[in-house]
């Protein structure tokens, strides 16, 4: 199992945003896992990611993931989604 992960968190809300990075990473440090965790927040770049009205969304080895419009993905979802991530053992980009 691979222990590095890099996520994306889209949003346009400064404050869930900060929230969903602090969870993600007590969920990582929780797993055993390093990586990164980069933002992307700016209106045009969420639409024409299609993410208007979806967000927030974590962008994770190119797929999308989201609990809901305006729902911060809790430090239990945030475990939960990368546990199971890892499990499935899905290949990063440069792994294909």
């Amino acid at each position: 199992m691979r222990k590095h992960i890099d996520i994306v968190i889209w949003d346009s809300e400064a404050d869930r945003l900060h929230a969903i990075e602090r969870n993600l990473r007590v969920a990582m440090r929780n797993l055993g896992l390093f990586g990164g965790i980069s933002c992307q927040s700016e209106p045009p770049l969420l639409g024409r990611m299609g993410l208007t009205g979806r967000v927030p969304v974590l962008e994770i080895d190119g797929l999308y993931w989201s609990r809901g419009h305006g729902r911060v993905f809790s430090p239990h979802e945030c475990e939960e989604l990368l546990a199971r991530i890892m499990r499935e053992d899905i290949p990063s980009p440069d792994q294909l």
